[in-house]
């Protein structure tokens, strides 16, 4: 009994980490996202990455300031993005055991939706990593 519900608990664990990461990445992509969705500007995507930028106007930051602050912010998302590549790996496989330990519970017609429920994520958390990637400037370099 002790096993079973041992095993219950690392798959609670790993759900709940796998839901973490995809929330992470989630939450990182969803503003670039919804700004392609929109057709809004190239300047009006990186509003609202990092608190500075959602709260400029209420700081009252005056346009050199913006212009200053800028260039720190966007070496900031390429570093985050690289510390996301580097763990990504490890995450997809913690997230691929679990997905193999909860399709032993579920019936062959759950195990074939939740196949086309994963392959959906899959596409649309690569849609927001693009979003994102494209959305920080070419030729910025995080070792300066």
């Amino acid at each position: 009994m002790k096993s079973g519900l041992r095993s219950k608990g690392l798959v609670t664990i790993l759900l709940a980490m796998m839901f973490a990461a995809g929330a992470a990445v989630g939450v990182a992509g969803d503003r670039m996202v919804a700004a392609e969705d929109t057709a809004e500007t190239d300047a009006e995507m990186h509003k609202g990455r990092f608190a500075i930028e959602q709260h400029a106007d209420e700081l009252g930051l005056t346009a050199s300031q913006r212009e200053q602050i800028k260039p720190i912010l966007d070496i900031v998302m390429v570093e985050a993005l690289e510390i996301a590549d580097e763990c990504r790996p490890r995450l997809v496989a913690l997230g691929e055991a679990a997905q193999v330990k909860v399709k032993e519970y579920l019936t062959p017609e759950q195990v074939e939706r939740y196949d086309a429920i994963l392959t959906e994520r899959e596409k649309a958390d690569r849609k927001r990593r693009e979003a994102i990637a494209n959305s920080v400037p070419a030729g910025l370099d995080s070792e300066d």
